[in-house]
């Protein structure tokens, strides 16, 4: 177990804490109405008692050598007795009354009351404890920035040296500024008399706020200096130096920049809560992400003005770093202890370098679960018209500004984070004054499980988005929340935000959510939404592609592979082969072999599975295999003519490109390679077809015209009722007078309307009109009222089809799928139809254009 520290009450119970100093005895016991404490030396060394005034200051008393004893009045709060060996080393230090004595030897204050033992609260841990008397203790600047620090720790009197640098070394944050942690960018409030602000140490970063004391817009101080010195321990340049020494006068972040607020007189006197409220919203409004309040009332009420003002500045995000009072007391002041319940502020005591506890007439932490940390007061301050003074004793208005300063440096590393993490940064990384444990029994914090829930919103439908919302509340206080979503119980990998998209692999789960967070004592929270309903599955599209492979030669075969994937799962993909769109009869292999039945045809191929989910999905190839027919005539030319016979000749005139074409009486085709073949054919002698590889224009009696190959063509009719099909590029269809029948096939296609309009014998009908990639073209001669470049403005769509207004020349009956041209643009005349070209398009002016 160790050494340990008797400590007995008047009632003779002894209690034991592990200490450096084995076997110092000390009694507190009634004389005359007077406590009194008996220390009795077991020690193997002598010991030196030591009074310390109100100041810290230590007076020598009696020497008690080993095995010796020694009785002194107790002191009362704001005196203590302090022990030392005789080379000067701490050994321990004890206040109280009759039957209460107070070690802070420890770091843990332990009162001794009437023989019960009251052990501060915990809250971090069994064996970390928030002490009663300096909070989480002395900030630690270099450690809260996960900085490095390599300079050497100050020796000697921190205070008697008059060393201004010593109190930035016992905080770890002399020469940080070096690094780039100069708060540069941040912009702290400091409220009170009012700064100088034409003091050196802030040129060009003061930034005049307000004057509510006055009521005017200078806030400039007056005659007292308190907070131009605040304003310089934390930010102050370094641009005075002290007179008689190598020091000065630099702050914590020595770049930020400072918001000047007056809510006093220019004495310092008349500062009210609503001033002080009107600053703190001031602050808010103008700006600063930290505000330096170093002030307070020795009263124990809650000004609700303060608290909203407070909680504004929670809203808002911006922290409030506020003194402990100086009133020696054992508990906090207010404001300080009013604003227990807010998450964004810091209670900041006055730490004694020397004497390694607090200055007397710092109040303490108590009992109020507010973050409270320590820090020194005592250096040079720089004062009104440039000049400067040292503090011995500051106060916690002089040790507060080291604690804005750090808050300035951590907004400045982590501009994104809110107060109540740099306040939970600089609370887990102040340093305790001692390093000694506790052998008696601990007590832990109960800690307070969060209230309020989480809940999902959305539908559990495959492709549908879920929301996660909260209502959590927690006393303990409330951190950054985190979300992970789950399907059965199990974690989504990278599903962490607060919005989640179901996707195939959460089909048939139940989905719910944690939201996490840690609250301000360190405890991490978890708390869980209700699982959903299982999640629907929806049909997915296949994707991928059916191709074919092999060439449209009779007797050749064509072989069918495809890319198909599909998210709900592939079935046993067969094979359906296509002539001109239409399934072949048995033909149902992954391969197939060209015949004569498909000459002069387009031949693709379909395939189909049953995916995972029980639907049957298809996937046809996008590229054809146009089938020539086979040359049936092989004659000599006579004359420079090549003629038919009365059956159904086929011609393929890159037998020879110079002849001329003569069909007979049979229904004949005509295979056309280069530009240029005449053919030529006499009325009613069959229907003839002329298929080709090039522009071509029907000549008279020829009624077909199928295109072939992957050239872009232009096809154009005659004045027959012409049957013109497209290929698979982009190709310009005119079907010329007549009742046409015109197919683009694939591919961006124009359909051009260029003759006289006639609603009996011109009227001709597209069948795969695309508005999506095909164009109608309207040549201006026919469309005189559209002309070039009117037709956006002036074309008018009615599913009805008629003019309801003038200028509206292009009716489209959605119902009929006729598309028609009213010429006087007013509907007094007969609108006269120009094409058939499907039912329920979407059109717009974009998918015309005038020629």
């Amino acid at each position: 177990m160790g050494d340990y520290f008797f400590l007995e009450l008047a009632s003779m119970t002894t209690f034991k804490v592990t200490q450096n100093a084995p076997n110092l005895t000390l009694k507190s016991f009634n004389g005359g109405g007077q406590g009194y404490t008996s220390i009795i030396n077991n020690l193997s060394y002598a010991i030196k008692l030591y009074w310390v005034d109100l100041n810290g200051v230590e007076v020598g008393y009696e020497t008690v050598p080993t095995n010796g004893t020694d009785v002194r009045q107790s002191a009362f709060i704001g005196h203590a007795w302090r022990i030392r060996d005789l080379d000067g080393n701490f050994v321990a230090e004890f206040y109280g009354d009759t039957d209460q004595i107070v070690l802070s030897k420890t770091g843990i204050e332990f009162t001794f009351d009437d023989s019960n033992l009251t052990i501060p609260k915990t809250t971090l841990s069994a064996d970390e404890y928030i002490h009663q008397t300096f909070g989480y203790g002395i900030i630690n600047v270099a450690k809260a920035l996960d900085a490095t620090y390599s300079e050497a720790p100050f020796t000697g009197s921190r205070i008697t040296s008059y060393d201004n640098s010593a109190a930035l070394k016992y905080i770890n944050s002399y020469n940080l500024w070096k690094q780039g942690y100069d708060g540069k960018g941040v912009t702290v409030a400091v409220i009170g008399t009012g700064i100088d602000s034409n003091n050196i140490e802030f040129s060009g970063r003061i930034i005049e706020g307000y004057d509510f004391g006055n009521n005017d817009s200078n806030p400039i101080a007056g005659t007292h200096p308190h907070e131009t010195g605040i304003a310089g321990i934390i930010a102050g340049s370094a641009t005075l130096k002290v007179e008689g020494s190598l020091y000065d006068t630099i702050g914590v972040a020595p770049a930020a920049s400072i918001l000047n607020i007056k809510d006093s007189i220019d004495d310092g006197s008349g500062i009210t809560d609503s001033k002080s409220a009107q600053s703190i919203r001031y602050a808010v409004d103008h700006g600063a992400k930290v505000i330096s309040l170093s002030q307070g009332s020795s009263g124990t009420y809650k000004s609700n003005e303060l608290y909203s003002a407070a909680k504004y500045a929670q809203d808002h995000n911006v922290l409030i770093a506020v003194s402990a009072g100086n009133d020696f007391k054992d508990s906090l002041n207010m404001p300080a202890f009013a604003w227990n319940g807010l998450n964004n502020y810091i209670v900041v005591g006055n730490w004694n370098m020397d004497g390694y506890n607090l200055f007397r007439s710092s109040n303490k932490l108590g009992s109020v679960d507010v973050p409270y940390v320590v820090a020194p007061s005592s250096g040079w301050q720089v004062q009104l018209n440039n000049s400067y003074a040292y503090y011995e004793d500051g106060g916690t208005s002089s040790a507060t500004p080291y604690v804005s300063g750090l808050a300035v440096l951590l907004f400045q590393q982590h501009p994104d984070w809110t107060p109540a993490q740099v306040i939970s940064r600089i609370t887990s990384t102040a340093t305790s004054p001692y390093s000694l444990s506790v052998s008696l029994p601990s007590s832990s914090k109960i800690n307070a499980l969060p209230t309020g829930a989480v809940s999902i919103s959305g539908a559990t439908i495959q492709g549908q988005t879920l929301i996660a919302s909260n209502t959590l509340a927690d006393v303990d206080g409330l951190g950054v929340i985190s979300y992970q979503w789950l399907e059965d119980g199990s974690n989504i990998s990278d599903a962490t935000g607060n919005t989640f998209i179901l996707g195939q692999s959460q089909v048939g789960k139940a989905i719910s959510v944690n939201a996490s967070y840690t609250d301000n004592y360190g405890t991490a929270e978890k708390v869980s939404s209700s699982a959903t309903a299982k999640v629907a599955n929806i049909n997915d599209a296949p994707t991928g592609s059916v191709t074919l492979s092999g060439s449209g030669v009779q007797g050749e075969t064509l072989t069918a592979t495809n890319s198909i994937a599909d998210l709900d799962g592939l079935g046993s993909i067969t094979y359906q082969w296509l002539r001109s769109g239409v399934a072949i009869n048995g033909a149902n292999a992954k391969t197939y072999v060209v015949s004569a039945q498909d000459g002069g045809e387009s031949l693709s191929v379909r395939a189909s599975y049953t995916d995972g989910g029980n639907t049957t999905e298809t996937v046809t190839s996008k590229e054809s295999v146009f089938v020539l027919p086979k040359s049936t005539i092989t004659t000599s030319v006579v004359k420079g003519v090549i003629s038919g016979t009365s059956n159904n000749d086929v011609f393929d005139t890159a037998l020879n490109t110079t002849a001329k074409y003569q069909g007979g009486k049979g229904d004949d085709s005509y295979i056309v390679n280069p530009s240029g073949i005449v053919i030529t054919e006499s009325a009613n002698q069959g229907t003839d077809t002329v298929f080709s590889s090039a522009s071509f224009t029907l000549p008279l009696n020829v009624e077909n015209l199928k295109l072939f190959g992957l050239s872009e063509i232009t096809a154009t009719g005659n004045k027959s009722n012409n049957l013109i099909v497209g290929n698979s590029a982009n190709n310009l269809i005119s079907g010329l007078e007549g009742n046409d029948t015109l197919t683009g096939g694939a591919g961006k296609d124009t359909f051009v309307v260029s003759t006289a309009l006639n609603a009996k014998t011109n009227v001709d009908t597209i069948t795969d009109f695309n508005p999506s990639e095909d164009l109608i073209g309207l040549k201006a001669s026919i469309f005189k009222k559209l002309g070039v470049g009117v037709e956006a403005s002036e074309l008018w769509l009615k599913n009805q089809g008629s003019v309801q207004t003038a200028n509206q020349y292009l009716i489209y009956d959605s119902n009929s799928g006729t598309l028609s041209y009213d010429a006087d643009g007013s509907g007094k005349g007969l609108a006269i139809p120009v094409a058939i070209i499907g039912t329920n398009l979407s059109l717009v002016a974009g998918d015309f254009v005038v020629l």
